[in-house]
Order: structure tokens, then sequence, then C-alpha cells
């Protein structure tokens, strides 16, 4: 058997071995979508293979990018609504020039009831994204092949340096000095207030997000505009993609954890489609065979369901309808490590309607209603002594209802109005008692009731044809909140030349308090206490961003950002973690990007990334005290081979600087204090984040393999992770004990993350 210290140099040998070996017959497609009119690059056309089911969308300058294409499979169409649909042969000839196809689309005419009309492409364009061409979008296809990301969306975007996670066992995203609950997650339009799955056994180890059905994801995080309200940090705005309308399809996948099916179809003539989608987790009943009882209590029974239906009326009129049902379970009588018992449920349902409707060559509308709901409880005991235990239940439920309009006078224009109302109830209830002194709040007993109400509007307007400025206004009032709230934004982009792109931004956001940032927030935070004084946190960002192409096939981003928060919600410690609006902060950095695809026969695509970030806070006259999610230095490699039509070969290696941590420097005997353990002692903290946890390294490595069994399509992977079995520190967990019954000694025990980890999995199309 190969040791496996010799694994890296084995698969090392394997990397260049693929890149010296013979062409294959597979190449990849390079192309730009533009208007044949006006030469302009169109954004979000969709771009397939005739006969196949490959495919992507054009990015915001036109160019798209298809990998592993045959001369067989190599005729491609690119369409978008507002133009005719275009198809030339990719290999061979087509419309070539340096390499790249050339595809010129042109206008067409759509009819609408009583009246025919020449499509703007700006009313088209609300039907797609128009949040700039630094928002960081991912396909259906980058998710299902990235190695590490156990296809999950939101696990992906931890390629990008800019974006961390304090452990590896789950999904939760700190984006440019924000914290999770300042994230705010859409999929097609409805608030997502707690995307994450396996949330109670590993803290939120994958989003609820389904890959089979995901069409397509952006995060905007910086920048993003007047529609978007009510979080500080990022946006990220998924679409699930519609069924088709010709034929009937089906996938499954399977890896050593869970399963997944998926069907979609045509109805009512090709009017109409629908895509669902079953999972299930199975690794519980696997471990419960073997016996490894104190294994299961990581691994969640879960089950879930999505759904989307598309009903269009006419070229011009749209009923989507999204349905989401999840539900997990885990409950352990024994776990013995532990000695305890714990039983734990969840169950998320989400349910959607959303009508589009061009009224006229200038005017498109956009209407939404959403229903959430999120129940979760917990609850565990110490087999020993039973009053040592804790629960927690922690409901949500959100309506939200959404108008939209967009008009555009011009080609050169867009105006959008807009309005919003949200209510939420909430209920939060944690109560714990511990064996062990717990950095938590003792007790939460809070429910609440809250209704939300904006108003925004933004113009965008092209100057010189290679300018565009975009200003918006987004205006908050809340029933539990005075005052209302303004937030301005501004982005100004210019096309310097076809070869550099320049982006600046600034915005004021804020967030009000919610129970979600109790759960999410990533500190002990409690706000049940004095919610109804507290104030909404803020922000006001800028960003400079530029964006350019030394090569054919190579791009280089470039990114500073300053942001400055005011009214921050801080912990106070003494007072059992109650929060109020005592803190300042900001939140400062530099990023850089590098993507390109090599001229080995197009075998080799790369991307490189670094990140400087520098985050602090501090309440009143203190000092600047760094927030516990601050990583000073980011690095990101990863590759990707296509060693034939068949096989290709992914890597990446990541490294951070550490996170800051709070050493303990002392105890005292303190039986009065509601921090003390059982038996009376304080563990004595230093200065607060005043040390870092070691640098965090891990290298991963996946072999993908896709072949045809007749008509079936399949797929199969392999993939290491952490595959040379670094132990990157979570944090420390510090205990009192005692050596003799007047001898104590601090003993400080590494929590450590992901270990070295084999997975495998297979994909099925029919």
């Amino acid at each position: 058997m190969l040791a496996p210290k010799r694994w890296p140099a084995l698969l090392l040998a394997l990397f260049l071995l693929s890149l010296i070996s013979e062409p294959s017959a597979a190449k990849n497609i390079f192309g730009v979508v533009v208007d044949k009119q006006s030469g302009k690059p169109i954004e979000n056309a969709n771009i397939f293979l005739v006969g196949s089911n490959a495919g992507t969308t054009s990015d915001s300058t036109g160019f798209f990018a298809i990998p592993n294409v045959t001369e067989s499979e190599s005729r491609v169409t690119a369409s978008f609504i507002g133009y005719e649909t275009r198809t030339v042969d990719g290999l061979p000839s087509g419309v070539i020039k340096d390499n790249v196809i050339i595809l010129e689309m042109e206008p067409t005419l759509v009819k609408l009831p009583q009246v025919t009309i020449e499509e703007n492409r700006f009313v088209e364009s609300a039907l797609n994204s128009t949040d700039g061409f630094m928002a960081k979008k991912v396909k259906t296809t980058q998710v299902q092949n990235a190695v590490g990301a156990m296809d999950d969306v939101i696990r992906y975007y931890s390629v990008f340096a800019a974006i961390q996670q304090k452990t590896d066992l789950n999904s939760l995203l700190y984006i440019r000095g924000g914290s999770p609950d300042q994230n705010l997650v859409l999929i097609d339009d409805v608030p997502i207030f707690n995307p994450y799955a396996m949330r109670i056994s590993l803290g939120g180890a994958i989003s609820l997000v389904d890959n089979d059905l995901l069409n397509s994801a952006e995060m905007l995080d910086s920048g993003f505009g007047a529609r978007y309200g009510n979080r500080l940090s990022s946006i990220i705005n998924i679409s699930y993609k519609e069924g088709s309308r010709e034929k009937f399809h089906s996938e499954s996948n399977l890896n050593v954890t869970a399963g997944n099916v998926s069907v979609q179809g045509p109805f009512a003539k090709g009017k109409g489609s629908f895509i669902a989608s079953l999972g299930a987790s199975y690794f519980d009943f696997l471990v419960e065979q073997t016996g490894a009882r104190d294994v299961s209590v990581l691994i969640p029974k879960r089950r879930q369901v999505h759904g989307k239906v598309v009903y269009s009326f006419n070229e011009s009129n749209k009923l989507s309808l999204l349905f989401i049902n999840g539900k997990e379970e885990t409950g352990v009588k024994d776990y013995r490590p532990e000695n305890l018992t714990l039983d734990s449920d969840s169950h998320t349902r989400i349910a959607s309607v959303r009508h589009q409707v061009v009224l006229n060559p200038q005017t498109f509308v956009s209407t939404s209603l959403s229903y959430y709901r999120d129940r979760n409880h917990l609850q565990f005991f110490d087999n020993g002594n039973i009053f040592h235990g804790g629960e927690l239940a922690f409901h949500t439920t959100s309506r939200n209802l959404r108008e939209e309009i967009t008009w555009s006078p011009m080609k050169t224009t867009r105006f959008v109005v807009g309005s919003e109302l949200n209510s939420s109830t909430e209920y939060l209830a944690w109560a714990v008692s511990w064996r062990s002194n717990v950095e938590l709040p003792i007790d939460i007993d809070f429910r609440g009731e809250e209704r939300q109400y904006a108003f925004y509007a933004e113009n965008s307007t092209n100057v010189k044809e290679n300018t565009t400025i975009t200003i918006g206004l987004r205006k908050s009032v809340t029933r539990n909140f005075k005052p209302s709230v303004l937030s301005p934004r501004l982005r100004i982009e210019n096309r310097l030349s076809d070869k550099i792109l320049l982006s600046a931004s600034w915005g004021v956001y804020h967030q009000f308090p919610s129970m979600f940032s109790t759960v999410l927030r990533g500190v002990p935070i409690d706000i049940s206490k004095n919610y109804a004084s507290l104030k909404p946190e803020k922000a006001k960002y800028v960003d400079l961003s530029t964006q350019f192409f030394p090569a054919q096939n190579f791009s280089v981003t470039l990114s500073g950002y300053h942001k400055s928060l005011s009214d921050l919600l801080i912990a106070d410690e003494q007072r059992i973690y109650i929060a109020d609006n005592i803190g300042s902060g900001y939140a400062n950095g530099l990023e850089f990007q590098l993507r390109g695809v090599s001229g080995l026969w197009d075998k080799l695509s790369f991307y490189l990334a670094y990140a400087y970030a520098n985050a602090r806070y501090k309440t009143g006259k203190s000092q600047w005290t760094y927030f516990d999610h601050d990583r000073r230095h980011s690095l990101s490699c990863s590759f990707n081979v296509n060693v034939s039509t068949s096989l290709s070969v992914d890597g990446q290696w990541r490294f951070g600087s550490g996170f800051p941590y709070t050493p303990i420097v002392g105890y005292l005997y303190s039986p009065d204090s509601w921090q003390a353990d059982p038996d009376g002692w304080v563990l004595v903290k230093g200065q607060k984040n005043s040390q870092r946890l070691p640098p965090y390294q891990r290298l991963d490595f996946r072999v993908s393999y896709k072949s045809h069994i007749g008509k079936i399509k399949t797929g199969f992977y392999f993939e290491l992770v952490n595959i040379l079995n670094i132990r990157n520190i979570f944090f420390y967990d510090w205990n009192l004990n005692a050596d003799g019954p007047a001898d104590y000694a601090i003993e400080k025990t590494p929590i450590y993350m992901m270990p070295f980890m084999p997975m495998a999995g297979s994909r099925f199309e029919f």
C-alpha cells in the first residue's frame, strides 16, 4: 500500500504527465456574444451545444467558454430574449477570429398582446443580472466539478481568497470583515434567513441549495444596488433553472453520504415546464450498521424536496412557482465520548410565486410573493447528571412581497422603482447548565413580531457608450425601530478600452437587529433583554476595482475597499453577553485575482488569488480590537487539466494566516460569578483577540471521469480532501484540571478542523 506521504508526489507526477501527453480530440470552445448592430457585448446569453446538455452563459464582456468539446458535438447555439437565436460550428470553422468565436446576434421582434415591438435590451436586462462586472458569478458545472466544494454553491465561494471560513467543517462565510448573518441569500428572489443545512450536528456543513436545480449564482460583495437591503456585507443571489420545454430528462447522483434524483420536462405543449429534485442522506444508516455509534451524532438524517414550475402565457408573460421542503433529525441516546444524550430536529418550508410581464417596449414588471418557515429544536443532557444539559428552540416565519417596475425610455437609460414588505415572527428560547463553563448566554426567551417596509429607486445611464452610472436610494421603515433609514448607492463603470474595465462604488447600508444575528453572528450575543432600545447597524462602503485582459484567455482583477462601521452590536461579557449599539469599526483590504487558460492544447486552466484584509472594532474610547474573523493574508491556487475528452484532474491549495483568539492567563475562585464552573473556579482572560492561531493550509485533489453507457451519460469522481492531513486548529478549548487538592493547572486543548478525507461520487443523466 502506498504511504500517505508519497501521495502528493504521485499526483504531481500524474499532473506533469498529463501536460506532456499527446493532445486529445477534445477542445475548448471560446467565444464572444455581441449585438450585430451596435457591436456591444451581450451578457447572460444562453450558450449550449446542439444535441448535448453542456452549456453556459456569457459574462459581462460577452465572453464564454465550454471545455472538453468533441467535433461530433461542436455546434454552438446562442439565445437571448429580444434576439434571434444563432447557431455556428464551433471547432472546424464558424465565425472565428484569433481562435475565438464571434457570435453576432440580430435584434428580433417580440409579439405582445395587441402590439408589436422591437425588444429593448434594457427591458430584458431586468430578467438578468445588472449588478456590474465585479459580481462573482458561478454556474452549475463549476460547482459540480469543483474540488472541495461538496457540490455546494455556497461552499464553492471559499475558493475566492477574500471570502473566509472560520472552519472548513461548515459553510458559513465571512466576507470582507462581515459575519455570516450580514450576508443576504436569495433563491429566485426569496430571502433565505438561514440558508444552512446540517445545522445542529455540524453547525451548517452545507447549504440548503440544491445543485441539481442551480442555474447560476452571483455574489455581490460591494456596490450592490438599492433593491437589496437589511444587510451590511454581501448578497448571494441564486437562481434555479427552468425545466426543459422540449423533452423529459432525469439525473441522479450518489456519493458516500447522500443521494439525489431530479426529473424535468414540458407540459401544456411546451408552454410550461417543471423540474423537481428529491434528496436524502444515508450515511447515518451505514454508520449504524457498523456499530460505530460514537460517530452517528455528527451525521443527521436529512430529506429534502426542491421544485420549480414555470408557465408562459405568451412570449412576454411568465409565471413561476418555487417550493422547498427540508427536514433533518439527529438522535443519540448514549454518545460515549461526551456521555450525553442528544435529540434535535430542523424543518424548513419555502414557497413562492413570481409573475414577470413585459407591458410595452419600455416597461417590465416583476411581482413576487414568498413564504418562509424555519423550525429548529435541540435538547441534550449529561447521562450522569440530568441537571447538566441544555435546550434550544429557534423558530422563524416570514412573508415577503416585492413589486418592481423597470422602465427604459431610451436605450441608454433605465429606471427601476420598487417596494418590499416583510412581515416576520421570531421565537428563540435557550437555556444551558453544563458541567463546565460554556461561553454562551445562560438563558434567552424571546418572542417578537416585526414589519419592515422598503421603497427604492435606481437609475442607470450609459454615458458616451463606454460609461455606466447607476444611482440608487433605498428607504426602510420598521415597526419596532425608529426612525426610518435612508441608504444611498452609487456605482460607476467604465470600459476604458477593449481590454480594461474600471469600477467605483460607494454606498450606505443598514441592518436591523434580529434573532437571526443571535444564531449566526459567529460570536455569543444576546439581544433579547434590550431589543426595543436597539438601533440598526450601519456601514459606509467604498470600492475601487479594475479588470484587464493582458493576453488572450487571461484576466486580472484588482480591488481595494474600505468599510466604515457604526452602531455595531457588541456583546458585554460582564453582562452575560447582552449586546448594545456601542461599537464602531472598519474593514479594509486589497484583492488580486488571475484567471487563465494555457496554450497547452487548451488543456490547462488555472485561478490564483491573494487578499490582504484588516478588520477591527472598538467600544467608546477603548483600544482597537481585531474581529474574531480577521484574517490578514489569504492565498488560493487552483487548476484544472483536461487530460482527454473523458478524464480531468483538478487541484486546489489554500493558505490563510491565523484567526485571532483570546488567551487564558490565570484563574480565580469566584463561586458567585455566572462564569464559574461547578466547582466555583473562573478562568481569567487576557487581552481580547491578542493572539493568533497557527496558519491554515489545505491541499485537495480530484479526478473526474465521464462516459456513456448507451444513451445514458455517466460521470464518476474520486476526491482527496486535505491530502497532506494538516491538523488545522479551529479553536482552543480551555479547562482547569486539578492535579491535587490544591494544585490546579490550565489545560489548553486544540480542536481541529477537517482531517484527511477521501470522497467519491457518481452522476447519471437519462
